[in-house]
């Protein structure tokens, strides 16, 4: 496990307060946080020399590239703010901190709603910029001297339940806590036969005390296929959410979801969905917008062919026209090119990307066709066109499984047999006796705890 490291904070309404200086301090350059959420795949130039088969493995490493643009930073910024925001009357040392603990929140937390076309990008964003946050899981011992014996879960992130119901959504939330515990503490929590109030009181409870920073609630388009009631119940939990848990609130959802939100013509609906920013990731303009360039280029650079061409601006024109600025389905492409190159000609050229978009991207063209039409109309089609068709693209090494399954075995007993040899940090487990405290502070004193909180609720 590694060393906890805290960063003492200039404002005086963090200072001293452990969940906030255990946090990475956010850089003030816009290039600094730029490289905080860049994620780059492994490469070395030797693995040139491996044959195709492994060289075709190295490929998937692209399905992680994450080259932030500005509206990237942009996000970044101010989730980190509503983060650090949070945790601002919860410091675990002091009288307020552990009261906080047992009392409803002195103020409502925030809802910011991430939008976009289906592929852009979302999901991976939001992952990024927690990572650059902190650590999703820290062990607190000891914090200037003074014990500090808490465990903190830096974000909960998960998608909306096919069955999206407020119990479900609960027990999918208290679920993903015991799995990065790794151990069962929260979901005794969620015992069968109680009622809709047991479930939001348990998981308010397990946030508290688990000092959550913040919930991801990821494919928020899958309330649409609740209808009637249902719709609204999760609508009203994520509303309650928001009042309850005091910790920030995140939806994502393709531009479907953003039915959920603006066909509720109630004012009130909107603000509280809203009041921690509203931000819709849009693919770019054209070729010749910067972002675009400097994704392509950087991804560019990611080649297990033997005879990589220069990156040019022609290049860049036909990526754009084909993809349509979806750097979903870009990195799909240019993943689908190295696979039909490397044992073949091993050069990506444009005929061979052209040729890849016509053959293997196919279930995808009435998808990009509808975003070049420029007609909202058909626009509106695209992310169910899109999720139609995803099941049906394939990677090229479909057509050469057998080789690839095989050089995947030996990849994994080089692997093995490499582990054995060396002694790398194995991640800590939580002792018996931590995991007894976890639990004996999620169940103990419930009588007091709902007494306490039916007084201070009224």
């Amino acid at each position: 496990m590694s060393e906890v490291v805290y960063t003492p904070h200039p404002l005086s309404e963090f200072a001293g307060n452990p969940l906030v200086e255990v946090l990475k301090p956010l850089p003030a350059d816009s290039i600094d946080k730029a490289k905080l959420l860049m994620r780059k795949p492994d490469f070395d130039v030797q693995e040139l020399d491996l044959d195709s088969s492994m060289r075709r493995l190295c490929t998937a490493r692209l399905k992680s590239f994450m080259f932030p643009t500005h509206k990237h930073v942009q996000i970044f910024s101010n989730i980190h703010s509503l983060i650090v925001g949070g945790y601002k009357d919860r410091n675990p040392l002091t009288a307020q901190g552990q009261q906080s603990l047992y009392q409803r929140s002195t103020s409502p937390s925030t809802v910011t709603f991430i939008t976009g076309l289906s592929g852009i990008g979302k999901s991976a964003m939001v992952r990024s910029i927690m990572r650059a946050i902190g650590t999703q899981v820290i062990d607190h011992s000891e914090y200037n001297g003074r014990p500090c014996p808490y465990t903190q879960i830096l974000y909960l992130m998960q998608n909306v339940p096919v069955n999206s119901t407020p119990k479900n959504m609960c027990m999918t939330l208290g679920s993903e806590m015991d799995n990065l515990l790794q151990k069962e503490i929260v979901a005794p929590i969620f015992a069968k036969n109680k009622t809709h109030t047991d479930f939001i009181l348990g998981l308010k409870r397990s946030v508290k005390h688990l000092r959550l920073g913040a919930i991801v609630i990821d494919e928020l388009q899958n309330v649409n296929l609740r209808k009637g009631a249902n719709k609204e119940e999760f609508l009203a939990m994520v509303s309650n959410f928001r009042d309850e848990l005091g910790v920030p609130i995140i939806l994502i959802g393709t531009t479907a979801a953003k039915k959920i939100l603006f066909d509720n013509k109630n004012i009130s609906v909107l603000r509280r969905f809203c009041d921690g920013g509203f931000e819709e990731l849009a693919p770019q303009k054209s070729h010749e917008e910067e972002d675009w360039y400097k994704f392509c280029k950087a991804m560019w650079r990611y080649q297990w062919v033997k005879d990589p061409i220069e990156f040019s601006d022609d290049m860049c024109k036909l990526l754009y026209t084909l993809t349509q600025g979806v750097t979903g389905i870009l990195l799909t492409l240019f993943i689908n090119c190295q696979m039909a190159a490397i044992g073949g000609e091993e050069r990506i050229d444009q005929d061979l990307v052209e040729d890849v978009y016509q053959e293997q991207m196919k279930p995808l063209h009435a998808a990009l066709d509808a975003l070049r039409s420029k007609d909202p109309v058909q626009i509106a089609r695209f992310d169910d066109l899109y999720f139609s068709a995803a099941n049906e693209v394939t990677n090229f090494a479909d057509c050469r499984m057998d080789e690839v399954r095989k050089a995947e075995e030996q990849a994994v007993a080089a692997t093995a047999a490499s582990e054995q040899t060396s002694s790398p940090a194995r991640k800590k487990k939580r002792s018996p006796e931590k995991v007894a405290e976890l639990r004996q502070e999620l169940m103990s004193d419930q009588e007091q705890y709902v007494k306490m909180d039916d007084i201070l609720n009224g």
